[in-house]
Order: structure tokens, then sequence, then C-alpha cells
């Protein structure tokens, strides 16, 4: 199917209208809506008022967002509509396989709320793969980067700077298993200034996909309620960023499950926690003291 057939809209329960890839077979913010999801978890989870300050006052020169899984921009949009109250230095960039996502976005700005009042941005921004300018008060370069994310991290990342946020929001880890791996979050971990704060927000909530974060260096706890979803994740590099880090609570139901084996690399099934998996979490830091045992005792009956 071509990208003139791929993207549609749909209406969701909440009134709001989302945009559908039928070749994934996944809508994009099918909860609450693209607009209300896109500002609770990539502006709000990834603590965007509190990095804008930090710029404002001179402790940095400027705010580094990536914004991995573009789609049809209601996370980037949400990103530069926050900043452009403030007086900062923006540098964003967006990841995906291709701009189609936006486009169709764009021609049907009059049904998706979020594109309201960006119509000129995003026209500068789908013609020349990039916009630099001003949106509001902010000064921003915002950058579009084609093709796989992962295979980027190895060969280019090092052109780019340092994120002090990344809106992690590719399609699911069913649709889109090579961006949910250990492999992948490794990969981004050490692309992170270990001197400066970095905030990680995702939709997802699955055990894997906390594992795989967890055993990639991240310090990782529950981020915020959006749409159908009673929690999501957020992941830092400094643990003072988490306000409901995991603990030792959640590692004893981890212990029981079945299926929080994370992918290591692209395709590998869920299972029971191995023993070394277990041994790399109970080294973490974040576990320290939480006196779990020295291996996982999965129960048959446990879930994800």
């Amino acid at each position: 199917m071509g990208f003139g057939g791929r993207f549609e809209l749909v209406r969701l329960r909440t009134g709001a209208w989302a945009v559908r890839d039928a070749v994934v077979g996944e809508v994009m913010h099918p909860g609450a809506g693209p607009g209300v999801e896109a500002w609770a978890l990539y502006v709000e989870e990834l603590q965007l008022g509190r990095l804008w300050s930090r710029v404002e006052s001179g402790q940095q020169a400027e705010a580094v967002v990536w914004d991995v899984g573009l789609g049809a921009g209601a996370n980037a949009l949400a990103v530069l509509r926050s900043a452009s109250t403030r007086r900062v230095r923006l540098r964003m960039w967006s990841f995906d396989v291709a701009l189609e996502g936006l486009a169709f976005a764009r021609r049907h700005g009059d049904r998706l709320g979020y594109v309201e009042g960006m119509e000129a941005v995003l026209d500068r921004f789908l013609s020349g793969g990039g916009f630099v300018g001003r949106v509001g008060e902010a000064e921003v370069e915002w950058r579009f980067v084609e093709g796989d994310f992962s295979r980027w991290l190895v060969e280019d990342a090092a052109e780019v700077s340092a994120p002090d946020a990344v809106a992690y929001d590719p399609f699911s880890p069913a649709r889109n298993p090579a961006l949910w791996t250990v492999e992948v979050f490794r990969r981004l971990y050490r692309r992170l200034d270990p001197g400066r704060a970095c905030v990680l927000a995702t939709y997802s909530r699955s055990s894997r996909v906390r594992v795989a974060l967890l055993v990639a260096g991240f310090y990782v706890g529950r981020g915020c309620a959006v749409g159908v979803k009673e929690e999501t994740t957020v992941a830092s590099n400094c643990p003072d960023r988490l306000e409901r880090p995991l603990d030792g609570a959640w590692l004893a139901r981890l212990r029981r499950s079945t299926a929080a084996e994370p992918a290591w690399l692209s395709g590998d099934p869920p299972g029971a926690l191995r023993p070394s998996t277990w041994d790399l979490l109970m080294r973490h830091p974040q576990f320290a003291g939480c006196g779990m045992g020295s291996e996982p005792a999965p129960d048959p009956r446990g879930g994800d």
C-alpha cells in the first residue's frame, strides 16, 4: 500500500480525532487523543517546565529534545507549544522512517486540533526537513532524521548533542520490536551526558520494557495515567527525577512473572526472568537494600 492510502483519521471514544497507520495497524494516541496524551506524557512527564527554567536562568545554554517516533507530530508540536511561552533556545531532533504521517496530519489539521497555530512551522519543516526560527518566545532548531533509529545510534549519534529529554514513542513492541530491545536502550543510555540529567518518557508500562531500561542503566519509575492506561513509564540517568520509582513491591511481582525477560535483541520471545537478568537487577543501585534474594522464582500463574 502506498503512503497515499496508508494513513486515515479515526474518531476516538472521547470524540477526539487521531491518526491510524493502516500498514502497521495501530492508532497514534488511541486513548484520550493526541493533543491530551502528548501534553501529559511528553511535556509534563518529561518535566519540560523544569528544563525551560534551567535554560532561562542560564544554567545551560540550550535544551535538547529527542523525539523518537515523529509519526503524525503530536509529541513534537506539544514540545514546541510548551517552549513557545518561554525565552529558551530549543534544539529538537525528530526520528522516523518518513514524513508522510506528519504531512497527513498537516492536511487534516482542521480535525486534529493539536495542529492549530502550528501550520506555518509545519509547512517550513515539511518542505525542507527542518525548521529554524522563532516559535513564540522560543528560538527553535527542529531537525528531521530519516531512517532506522537503532542504526543511527551506532553510526551517527555522535554528531548530535546529548538529550535533556527523550519522548520515546515508536509503535508498540509487537509492531516495532527493534526499538524496544536492551541493546537499543544501552546505545541510547551511552549517548547521555553523565553530568546532566535526562528524562525519558514512554507510553509503555510493559515489564519487559521496564526491565530493558533498567539493565541498560536507567533508573525507572511509574509514569502518569494516559487515556485507558493506568500508568506509563518514566526513566532517567538521575534517580531524583523519578517521583514514583519502581521498588521492592514491583520486584516481588516481577519475580513471579512468566513474561518479564526483556528482548535483548529484536525478536527475542518473552519468558520468565533468567537468573543472570535477575542478578543485574539486584546489582542496580535503584534496588540496593531490597533484600529480594539471589535469583527469581517464577510462578506459572504469574502475569506481566
